[in-house]
């Protein structure tokens, strides 16, 4: 089945047009006090076609692919520009250090890198992955941003997961379309064809996983603690 190229899946890009005035194009360099902030994300039509191409053979929701997102956004870590990363869903928002010397730009083009790099060797096969940079004027604004995305990943939780559930779907030529996601009550109708309890889902499908670097290395914390508590522990 065909899908609607206008229509944006699995992924939901709503939650980032929050940050549309923050975003900084080109080389770009942080203003005095201001905090960077990069988006991760695997492109979705990728995504798409990674879970239709293992419908067949995986269960409900593909939780191995789930977990390959989270391996690839918490090896941005031990990136040295890198203060905190935190993955849910497709996306990695990864805090660049205050003291990160050079273009913003510069370091997406990198850690974007990376993740396709690690995602594509656990998928074998290459992955698109996109990404975006915004400038926060101070760090109690990223620490607002920050945990705005985190409630924002738990509460499209049953949309994103009835969206990797109707990838799959797809994939074994059954009847889909994407505005079958379009409401709470069409979500859970799909996902309860499936015999995907929302409620037996784990933290980690909630809520993601985030690490801060700690020295020279990297401390992994799940579940991920509010935004606020994640960046001071990261500031150490």
């Amino acid at each position: 089945m065909a899908l609607d190229s206008t229509v944006p899946f699995p992924s939901s890009p709503e939650v980032w047009q929050k940050f549309a005035a923050f975003e900084v194009f080109a080389d770009h360099e942080p203003a005095p006090g201001g905090r960077v902030a990069c988006r991760i994300t695997l492109d979705p039509a990728d995504l798409t076609a990674l879970l239709a191409e293992r419908a067949h053979r995986a269960p409900p929701l593909d939780p191995e692919v789930g977990g390959w997102v989270l391996r690839s956004g918490i090896a941005l870590a031990k990136d040295p520009a890198v203060e905190a990363v935190y993955v849910a869903g497709e996306d990695a928002v990864v805090v660049l250090r205050a003291d990160a010397a050079g273009p913003s730009t510069a370091h997406l083009s990198r850690l974007s890198g990376r993740f396709a790099g690690v995602f594509s060797v656990l998928a074998g096969r290459p992955t698109t992955v996109g990404g975006t940079v915004f400038e926060f004027p101070d760090a109690s604004v990223l620490a607002r941003a920050v945990g705005y995305f985190q409630e924002s990943v738990e509460e499209q939780t049953p949309r994103r997961s009835a969206a990797w559930l109707g990838a799959q779907m797809i994939g074994r030529d059954e009847p889909f379309h994407p505005s079958m996601l379009d409401t709470l009550e069409e979500q859970t109708s799909l996902l309860e064809a499936a015999d995907v309890s929302l409620h037996d889902l784990p933290a980690w499908w909630w809520r993601g996983t985030a690490a801060v670097r700690v020295g020279g290395g990297v401390e992994l914390l799940e579940p991920p603690p509010p935004a606020a508590e994640l960046l001071a522990r990261a500031a150490g």
